[in-house]
């Protein structure tokens, strides 16, 4: 069974968990959503090998590896019950890109059809963001850090779509939809 993916990246509190729930809530046959995040605390919670390191660089106050990211990522695309997969927060830097991008290409089974960039002004993301205002400093910086490459790749690759993130949320949904409607 093929996979198709659809990755929604953007700056921190641009909706990313939002839009791809939706997206999971009003096609429940067709999409299955994940968060990176979550993904990496599952594999904590479930005490792997993998979990057992993830959970180490988090007690540490580390960055996971991009290498593990991408294992567990992938692992859940495989194992997912849908065709359609939609994973937000993913990949958030140039390494993570072109290792992913790598592995995508050796797996016919899984198709990269749409790379979805919600944006938002630093105001709006710092308005909607739920943690605290140093951690969304650090995210900021981190994201705008790597951005431009990610952009740049997915450019080149005929992937990237940019929606209007500061519209409603139904309108961004309408935006997101529109765009992988033919996908899906």
């Amino acid at each position: 069974m093929s996979k198709k993916l659809i990755l929604i990246i953007g700056a921190p509190g641009a909706g990313k968990s939002t839009q791809a729930e939706l997206l999971a809530q009003k096609y429940p046959e067709k999409i299955t959503s994940y968060s990176t995040g979550e993904l990496l605390k599952e594999e904590t919670k479930r005490g792997s090998a993998v979990g057992n390191i993830i959970s180490d660089y988090f007690y540490k106050g580390h960055l996971v590896p991009s290498s593990i990211i991408i294992d567990v990522v992938f692992d859940a695309i495989k194992a997912a019950p849908t065709d359609v997969i939609v994973i937000e927060g993913f990949p958030r830097k140039e390494k993570q890109v072109k290792l992913f991008g790598d592995l995508l290409f050796s797996h016919k089974d899984i198709e990269l059809i749409n790379v979805i960039e919600i944006s938002v002004s630093d105001i709006m993301g710092k308005k909607r963001f739920t943690g605290s205002e140093e951690i969304y400093k650090n995210e900021i910086e981190a994201y705008k850090e790597t951005i431009a490459e990610v952009e740049k790749y997915y450019e080149e690759h005929d992937l990237l779509k940019v929606v209007d993130g500061e519209e409603p949320l139904d309108d961004t949904f309408n935006q997101i939809e529109t765009i992988i409607q033919d996908n899906i």
